[in-house]
């Protein structure tokens, strides 16, 4: 059996309130050791399909931070053209968004301490600048709109859902699994160092039961073994004695000469058999 504390991420701290930061670290930790041409290629099909404006970005000078570790400076961000907020969660769906669509960001408030996103992917040079601010759940946990519409309004200084929802990108942990998988697979370019990270942020993901249901495998599951029965001395049905022929006879012994008849009704006239 693998000892899983050889995996890169896996750690002997297995604080549940520190897995939801340890899956987005892992997943920064993945992309940042990827060579740039990798992980250009990476995100391109992981988020290109959901913001067809993510493949004319320049993936390969990105930057990374953890939480609200992020030295740039805010009106930066909240001019940048490319931002958005790339929301990584078990279903993929953001709960809540139908009650704020169509209200103002300021009654969606919550205090200074509380808004630090989970990581950044960015390239505040120019002449390209785009800024991913992230936020991640366990498969567990849900997402809620208004944590995200507080995080638009603090660092992208959006002041409605609409304008947020624009620049929204929902994917699943399934998603990242089922992509760093056929990465692996279809990817020829990718030496032993990258397979080796991608192979292990799959199984840490898995570790946090992040796994992506494939179907049954018909092929394991032997044929049904072929009963035939049929009546043999084995079985010992000859040593099964008949049932008795039991005849009830009624007998003044038992009385039931006493037990009247049933009632029986003819023309409205009550007689007894």
């Amino acid at each position: 059996m693998t000892d899983r504390h050889l995996n890169i991420f896996y750690s002997y701290n297995s604080d549940n309130e520190l897995i939801e930061n340890n899956m987005t670290r892992a997943f920064i930790v993945t992309l940042k050791f990827l060579a740039p041409s990798t992980r250009t290629r990476f995100l391109v099909v992981l988020l290109g399909s959901r913001k067809k404006d993510v493949v004319e970005l320049d993936l390969q000078n990105m930057e990374f931070a953890l939480q609200g570790n992020i030295d740039v400076d805010l009106n930066l961000i909240r001019k940048c053209k490319h931002k958005y907020i790339l929301a990584i969660t078990g279903d993929g769906l953001l709960h809540g968004s139908e009650k704020i669509d169509n209200e103002s960001s300021s009654s969606h408030t919550i205090s200074g301490e509380q808004i630090r996103p989970d990581g950044w992917m960015f390239n505040s040079k120019k002449p390209q600048q785009y800024f991913f601010l992230i936020e991640a759940k366990t498969v567990d946990n849900v997402l809620g709109a208004e944590q995200i519409m507080s995080y638009g309004k603090h660092y992208f200084g959006y002041r409605s859902y609409h304008e947020l929802r624009d620049s929204l990108i929902c994917i699943t942990w399934y998603d990242i699994v089922d992509e760093c998988s056929t990465f692996c697979k279809n990817d020829v370019s990718l030496n032993q160092q990258e397979r080796t990270i991608l192979g292990d942020f799959v199984k840490f993901l898995n570790y946090c039961r992040v796994i992506p249901f494939s179907g049954w495998n018909m092929s394991d599951i032997p044929a049904h073994p072929n009963y035939k029965f049929s009546l043999d001395s084995d079985f010992g049905f000859e040593r099964i004695p008949n049932l008795p022929d039991y005849k009830f006879q009624p007998t003044t012994d038992l009385g039931l000469d006493k037990i009247p008849g049933p009632p029986c009704y003819f023309e409205n006239k009550k007689q007894r058999i």
